[in-house]
């Protein structure tokens, strides 16, 4: 199943198309349910974009429109945070996390108005999913995030692929794959850590963290490797494997025993 923004929907080479939804750059599965949440972001920081909902058993989406969005600040955990400018909202990749019952939290950066990584409480109570944006955490200063995954002690993990101050660098290092971007924890109350072990990781993309929270695998995109941090050892252990692409997006399989890589 893939989206599409406009033109011919028909299927072609055994591959569907989903026509009415912009660039989705992310997409998690919400478990045990038909529903898929998406991301959709372009370059244009002064376009509204939205996050998507699909339906896989009918195989259709939609955009989540801002005024479907309710608004209850978590200021506790999230203190001293507004809620997202909708008119430039952003949403680049996505995390999922278990709250328990029928309501779990979306994680999205968003590059919109700001970095950052907006929070979402998800309700599945009433059949089709209901979004309520409850906090967001800022990024450090000077970066661009990418991706977002949750630890089991409800803190984040975040990559940054790119200097946005230096786009000329950024490029040239890229192209090489020289070291560039960063890996960091941020957890409640205490914020951003970088993690050891990491300064030389080339363009860290798409991540996601083991059940129990021992391990992270992250995409390193000009490296062409997935790397496994291994986590509560100072430094940390980290192995890499080959992928021969650019990864880019990673996710569990439905198993949970197998990483899914999407790459070019």
């Amino acid at each position: 199943m893939h989206s599409e923004p406009e033109g011919d929907c028909s299927p072609f080479n055994g591959a569907s198309f989903i026509c009415g939804v912009t660039n989705v750059e992310d997409l998690i599965l919400v478990p045990n349910t038909k529903w898929v949440i998406g991301s959709g972001f372009t370059d244009q920081v002064t376009t509204q974009n939205y996050l998507h909902l699909f339906d896989s058993a009918t195989e259709t989406g939609a955009a989540v429109q801002p005024f479907e969005i309710a608004i209850r600040p978590d200021t506790k955990t999230y203190p001293d945070c507004a809620p997202p400018d909708w008119q430039t909202f952003g949403p680049h990749g996505l995390g999922l996390g278990l709250t328990g019952g029928t309501r779990l939290v979306l994680y999205a950066v968003n590059h919109g108005g700001r970095e950052a990584v907006e929070v979402f409480e998800v309700d599945l109570s009433q059949g089709r999913p209901r979004f309520t944006w409850i906090g967001c955490v800022i990024a450090p200063q000077g970066s661009w995030p990418d991706s977002v995954a949750l630890l089991p002690d409800g803190g984040l993990v975040v990559t940054s692929m790119a200097e946005p101050a230096d786009p000329a660098g950024t490029k040239n290092k890229l192209l090489k794959g020289e070291p560039i971007g960063w890996i960091k924890e941020w957890h409640p109350g205490t914020g951003w850590t970088d993690i050891p072990g990491t300064k030389a990781f080339s363009a860290p993309n798409g991540v996601v963290v083991s059940p129990d929270g021992k391990y992270i695998f992250v995409n390193l995109s000009t490296g062409r490797q997935v790397a496994r941090i291994t986590r509560g050892q100072n430094p940390p252990k980290v192995d890499f494997a080959p992928t021969g692409i650019l990864p880019d997006n990673v996710r569990w399989s439905a198993s949970g025993k197998s990483l899914l890589v999407g790459g070019s």
